[in-house]
C-alpha cells in the first residue's frame, strides 16, 4: 500500500469520525423549546404573556418536570395556537402543548403512539369544551343535538372544536380567543360560543360577563397531548418516548397534587 494511499485513507477515516461526532452531538438534545398558546388557560397555563416564575400552570409544571427527569432543560414561547403549530412544523420549536388529537395535525408534529393509534395513557391532561350563551337565550345542546341556534357560533382560531361543530352543521366564526367571543355575544354578533370549559368558566367567575351562562352538558371531552416536532422524533426517538412516558407518569401520580394550589 502506497504512503499516499495510507494518508488518504486515514484522512477519510478521520473525516468520517468527525462527521459522526457532529451528528451525534446535533441529535443529543440538552434543551427543548416548547410553544404554548398566548391565552390564559387556568389551571393548565396561567397568564397570556410569557411564563410565570411562580405557579405557571399545571401543564407547564408537568412539561418542566418531565424534561428534567430525562436530563434536558426547557425554554418556552407563547404565540397564537396556529402559529405554534406552524413553527412546530418548521422545526423551530421542539414541541407544543396543549393539543387534542387530530390526524391532520400529524403533518405538524408527532403524538405519543401505541399500535398505530394515539396513546391516551401518555396524554398531558383531559379537558372538555362547553357551549356558552346569553342568559335566557335559546341556543342549547342536550348531548345529542343542538337546538335554538339561529346564527353563527364563535370559537378560537385553529381550535379542533371548529371542525367538530362544522361537521354537525353549525356555522362557525373563528376569533382571537374566548374573551373576544364573549364580547361578540354581548354585542349579539354571534349567538353562542364554544370554549374550553376551564377557560369559559374562568371568564364567568371573573364577573366580566354577567349576562353569559354555560350550557351544562359538555360538547365533548378530549385528551390533550404534548406534540413533539417530527424532526426531533426522527433524530432522537428514544428521548421523545422517554419524555412522553414521564408525562404519563406525572399525570397519574403528581398532577392532582400540583393542581391544588390553582383552585
Amino acid at each position: 500500500m502506497s504512503k499516499r494511499f495510507k494518508l488518504s485513507s486515514l484522512s477519510l477515516l478521520a473525516g468520517t469520525i468527525t462527521l459522526i461526532g457532529l451528528s451525534s452531538q446535533s441529535f443529543a438534545a440538552t434543551e427543548l423549546t416548547f410553544c404554548t398558546e398566548d391565552k390564559d388557560q387556568p389551571p393548565y397555563v396561567i397568564g397570556d404573556a410569557g411564563i410565570l416564575d411562580q405557579n405557571p400552570g399545571v401543564a407547564v409544571e408537568m412539561v418542566n418536570m418531565a424534561a428534567k427527569r430525562i436530563g434536558v432543560s426547557v425554554k418556552f414561547k407563547r404565540a397564537p395556537w396556529k402559529r405554534c403549530l406552524a413553527i412546530l412544523e418548521k422545526g423551530e420549536v421542539d414541541g407544543v402543548f396543549m393539543g387534542s388529537y387530530k390526524k391532520a395535525r400529524m403533518k405538524f408534529g408527532a403524538y405519543p403512539m401505541a399500535g398505530g393509534n394515539v396513546d391516551p395513557s401518555r396524554r398531558l391532561t383531559e379537558s372538555s369544551y362547553s357551549l356558552y350563551r346569553l342568559k335566557g337565550s335559546a341556543p342549547n345542546w342536550d348531548g345529542k343535538a343542538f337546538s335554538g341556534i339561529d346564527g353563527k357560533v364563535g370559537a378560537p382560531l385553529g381550535y379542533s372544536i371548529v371542525k367538530d361543530l362544522e361537521k354537525k352543521g353549525l356555522k362557525m366564526e373563528e376569533s382571537k380567543g374566548t374573551p373576544t367571543d364573549f364580547k361578540k355575544m354581548t354585542l349579539k354578533r354571534i349567538v353562542a360560543a364554544a370554549a374550553l370549559t376551564n377557560v369559559g368558566d374562568a371568564l364567568l367567575e371573573s364577573g366580566d360577563f354577567p349576562n353569559v351562562e354555560k350550557v351544562e352538558t359538555p360538547l365533548v371531552t378530549k385528551p390533550y397531548y404534548v406534540l413533539l416536532s417530527n424532526q426531533l422524533v426522527k433524530a432522537n426517538k428514544d428521548l421523545a418516548e422517554k419524555f412522553w412516558k414521564e408525562i404519563g407518569n406525572i399525570r397519574e401520580n403528581e398532577a392532582k397534587t400540583m393542581a391544588k394550589k390553582y383552585r
